[in-house]
Order: C-alpha cells, then structure tokens, then sequence
C-alpha cells in the first residue's frame, strides 16, 4: 500500500471546506484558521506541521523524515516532518493532527 498523496488530501479537503490551498515557497500547502499546516512533498508526499517534539517522535519511529528546503540531508524545518508510513489511516491521522494544531484556544 502507498501512501496518500498530498494530491489526494488537498482535493478532499478543500471539497469538504476543512481547508483552503496556499502555497509555500512554491509548493501546494493546505491552510486553515490562517495557518498553514500541510504541504506537497518530495514525489507528492504529505507533509505536515507537528511541532520539534511530535516531528521527533515521528522521525524515530520510523514514520517520517526531517522536511526542509534541500530534502533530507538539507537543513530541516524543525515543526515539519514528511509523513513515510505506508497507511492511508496514518497519513489521515496525522493531517488531523495537524489541522487541530491550527486552533487557538
């Protein structure tokens, strides 16, 4: 099973208005309540905003890799990990995560 493209989640959800399209230094993001919180990857992969702690836990987990201007080996964002697992649910999961990130309380 692959994993969901960016692609995918983008038209699902602007469709079911849980988020609006923006862009990140030329790249498709999803925003919602003025923050972005995900965005086109590498071969349209997900990436999503987590914050430094989550981002690690991800990465050591073997779930994700760091997500930066110059890919991997490049500087990372430190709140931005590209989603690796093979699981639709997964991926699904942590876009949720993500958007739930974007609510002030």
């Amino acid at each position: 099973m692959s994993p969901l493209s960016f692609s995918d989640i983008a038209d699902e959800w602007v469709g079911l208005e849980l988020a609006t399209r923006a862009r990140m230094m030329g790249q498709p993001c999803l925003k919602a309540n003025g923050s972005l919180f995900a965005c086109a990857g590498p071969e349209d992969s997900a990436v999503v905003k987590l914050g430094a702690t989550r981002v690690q836990e991800e990465i050591d987990a073997g779930h994700g890799i760091p997500y930066g201007p110059n890919g991997p080996r490049g500087k990372a964002f430190k709140q931005w990990v590209q989603v690796t697992h093979a699981s639709s649910t997964y991926v699904r999961e942590r876009l949720f995560e993500a958007l739930e990130g974007t609510v002030s309380v």
